[in-house]
């Protein structure tokens, strides 16, 4: 054996990693891997592993507690951990734990003064709130859509008017509707963990991260066909049971609304389907891998 670093350093690793082990046993929820994969659920923990190994810990020392993280625990932030230690993980997802996704909503809820409704569909956006985010879509259809069984939440600031907007609309449905007006980036990725479904109605997107990220921690996006959004989101297919999300086309809050109720719908009525969708976003490639062998497919056809 062979060490690279000093033995003390690693004995030191390694009673850090007993402290959390210990840690671990107390609150872990086994459950099988998604689709085969490893994962990590987690959200709002009153500890943080990734602060208490540092941010990129030794590849050896978090070697030693793999078998833990593959049963599924309450580790937030341990995905910045574990693809920095490039562990062979193949993926790591933070509180999307599609079997049971009752505490990291409530959790949420109670965090944003929402009511403690698990089986009402929450949405939430996470945005700059500038017109060719389509927030004027947004407050547009929001009387409407709050006659329906559905919780909205908004995190993010921008232009006075929407701001003014949103937060007056907020204010006549207490329990069922909030606005945050701040840049947190804490409590967006809770919101990306804790919510059921992820609004970004934009007029226009070169790439769109937010709608990636929203998949990636198993909530379906709600988006319009435009830029990135169009290329990553998959719309729901119904009768073949396929896509990532559900998409409208045209700069419409008629169309918007439409398609939320779909989703609403089928989040009500069809609980497999829902998963499906979740699942499908969660295991959705968009790595330089995929895009890397596409480019080199075109240089293949035009060079023969």
């Amino acid at each position: 054996l062979v060490l690279r670093r000093p033995l003390a350093e690693l004995e030191e690793q390694c009673r850090y990693l007993g402290q959390i082990q210990e840690k671990l046993r107390a609150s872990m929820r086994p459950h099988p891997d998604l689709c085969g994969r490893t994962a990590v659920y987690g959200v709002m923990p009153d500890w943080n592993p990734a602060e208490m190994i540092g941010i990129r810990p030794r590849p050896l020392a978090l070697s030693l507690y793999k078998e833990i993280i593959t049963h599924g625990v309450w580790a937030y932030q341990l995905a910045v951990v574990v693809d920095d230690a490039a562990m062979g993980v193949t993926q790591v997802v933070r509180g999307s734990d599609l079997l049971d996704s009752t505490p990291r909503q409530l959790w949420l809820q109670e965090e944003l003064g929402l009511n403690p409704e698990p089986d009402v569909p929450l949405y939430v956006m996470v945005s700059r709130l500038a017109g060719h985010k389509g927030i004027d879509l947004l407050c547009y259809i929001c009387h409407t859509l709050m006659t329906r069984s559905v919780q909205l939440a908004i995190v993010g600031t921008g232009e006075a008017q929407y701001e003014q907007a949103l937060t007056s609309i907020a204010r006549q449905y207490p329990g069922r509707m909030v606005v945050r007006l701040a840049f947190d980036p804490g409590l967006a990725d809770r919101m990306y963990a804790g919510a059921d479904a992820y609004l970004m109605p934009s007029r226009s997107e070169p790439c769109g991260l937010s709608q990636m990220i929203a998949m990636r921690f198993g909530t379906v996006p709600v988006v319009r066909e435009t830029g990135g959004l169009k290329d990553t989101v998959l719309p729901y297919n119904k009768f073949e049971g396929t896509g990532r999300g559900f998409t409208f086309s045209d700069i419409n809050a008629g169309d918007m609304l439409w398609v939320i109720r779909e989703a609403v719908d089928l989040y009500h009525n069809n609980k497999e389907a829902w998963r499906g969708l979740q699942k499908e976003g969660m295991t959705a490639d968009f790595s330089w891998d995929h895009s890397a062998q596409e480019y080199i497919d075109i240089y293949q056809r035009i060079s023969g």
